[in-house]
């Protein structure tokens, strides 16, 4: 659609003025149109934001989520935290976010931490730089980081990044920038430091047991579960024909409860085969990870965790290699309250259902 919307745009020089102006525009699938705008680009992207906001109903995507980068601050920001948490489109608009960061706005840089890939951390570490001094929550939040970067040399700067940023909390800890030695600190010195650098992907299997077994799993609602099921971007790869997560009808049957809360905790033990997703890095040295929707000689259409299309040029691909990975991301129940995961597991109980 995009390439025919080019086409007419070449062939009339008032077309792209028309579509801006029209009184239709701004549905979510509007979105593309913009990227072929010039001197219309701003105003169309504001009346975009202001009849997607003034229409509750409509469904935003990654593409119409991206045209508030078009829109100053004092515009953007306000839209974005209307619809943080509601779309499963947190790890695009903390992007935007990050830019300019605001004091609001610490929360959402800390608890994304464990949802964001490694390649995006540098945006949320610029964030978080800027608005230090943190609270511990937050700076225990970004130790959770520190054990899963890579050891590639390329993600050193990005260790030295968070270690810089946890000393001006732990004043006192190894002016080395090596875990092993901070482990060695916090035993002696802060146990709360010390779980977050001990937890094996930012996970304690032992903890959610415990917390799972004081819910009250028969007060859980359905209709609020479902907005959960959204809001954590679930339905983006568990719904719909183009769905790239296993069906999710009659789970509850399948699997027991905790083994199902367990996938969701920690998304990349035992990914079936078909689930793995394939790592590209470009020859700027950006890995991206996803599924492969298409793949030729010429390049490749993945599909990412934000449920955004990728695509990738051969020429822009140095290296590809398949991974033990999902997908999906970790964290996604961290922030959850109790009544909340009852609702989740409430409304996974209901699909497949009649009715449902």
């Amino acid at each position: 659609m995009q390439e025919i919307f080019a086409d007419l745009c070449k062939n009339n020089n008032n077309f792209i003025t028309l579509v801006a102006n029209a009184d239709t525009f701004g549905m979510p699938d509007h979105a593309i149109y913009l990227r072929d705008m010039k001197e219309e680009k701003k105003n169309a992207a504001k009346k975009f934001a202001l009849k997607m906001l003034g229409k509750p109903d409509l469904a935003w995507n990654a593409q119409s989520v991206r045209v508030l980068e078009l829109l100053p601050p004092q515009e953007s920001f306000p839209a974005i935290r209307v619809l943080w948490g509601e779309h499963g489109l947190d790890e695009i608009l903390i992007k935007i976010l990050a830019k300019n960061p605001m004091r609001e706005d610490l929360q959402k840089f800390a608890t994304i931490l464990r949802q964001i890939s490694n390649d995006d951390l540098p945006d949320i570490l610029y964030a978080l730089e800027k608005l230090a001094p943190l609270g511990d929550k937050e700076y225990l939040l970004l130790a959770q980081k520190l054990p899963n970067l890579p050891s590639e040399p390329k993600y050193k700067a990005l260790q030295d990044q968070v270690f810089s940023l946890l000393r001006k909390k732990w004043t006192t800890a190894p002016a080395t920038n090596q875990i092993q030695d901070w482990i060695i600190w916090a035993k002696a010195n802060d146990v709360k430091l010390l779980a977050s650098l001990t937890m094996s992907g930012g996970i304690s299997l032992d903890q959610w047991k415990t917390r799972f077994e004081k819910i009250i799993w028969d007060e859980g609602d359905i209709s609020k579960g479902k907005k959960t099921f959204t809001q954590l971007k679930c339905a983006s790869c568990h719904s719909g024909s183009q769905a790239l997560g296993p069906a999710l009808e009659g789970v509850t049957q399948r699997f027991s409860r905790f083994d199902l809360l367990n996938a969701i905790i920690h998304p990349d033990k035992d990914v079936p085969n078909r689930y793995r997703a394939v790592a590209y890095t470009t020859i700027k040295g950006k890995i991206i990870l996803g599924l492969v929707v298409y793949e030729s000689a010429d390049g490749v259409l993945l599909q990412t965790s934000t449920g955004e299309p990728q695509r990738l040029s051969g020429d822009e691909i140095s290296l590809r290699q398949q991974t033990q990975r999902s997908i999906m991301p970790a964290g996604l129940l961290d922030e959850a309250k109790d009544e909340e995961i009852a609702d989740l597991f409430a409304y996974m109980k209901s699909l497949g259902k009649t009715g449902k």
